[in-house]
């Protein structure tokens, strides 16, 4: 019974394998053309970015991203500086103005950190 089996796959394969680099080309294609998409996406932010520098808008008033990481770096107390270092990073890939800066990361102070600041509000 596997002789027949081995036999019809052997005489199949030419077109299977012709399948799959057809399948495989396709998929190289459509992958080219979301890199072309995303790329063109990526110089059309960054053109105007660099067009609204200068232009009298202040910069980091207004976030032109059409999006914002998911993760805030949260303060429990340990690793001010680092913690500093990682939120400025954050405000300026966000373009984030400094108006907001000081809410958003009270908001995200943990534990210790949190009770402090709380205290010192009172």
């Amino acid at each position: 019974m596997e002789e027949p089996i081995t036999a019809l796959m052997e005489e199949h394969r030419p077109w299977i394998q012709q399948q799959i680099s057809e399948q495989n080309q396709k998929i190289e294609e459509q992958q080219q053309q979301l890199m072309t998409q995303m790329l063109n996406q990526f110089r059309f932010h960054e053109e105007r970015a660099h067009s609204n520098f200068g232009s009298g808008v202040e910069i980091g008033s207004r976030n032109n991203l059409h999006f914002n990481p998911k993760v805030f770096p949260t303060f429990n107390g340990i690793d001010p500086k680092g913690w500093v270092k990682t939120c400025t990073r954050y405000f300026s890939m966000c373009r984030i103005g400094d108006k907001w800066t000081v809410d958003l990361a009270v908001s995200h102070l943990k534990g210790p950190a949190e009770t402090w600041f709380s205290s010192i509000l009172r």
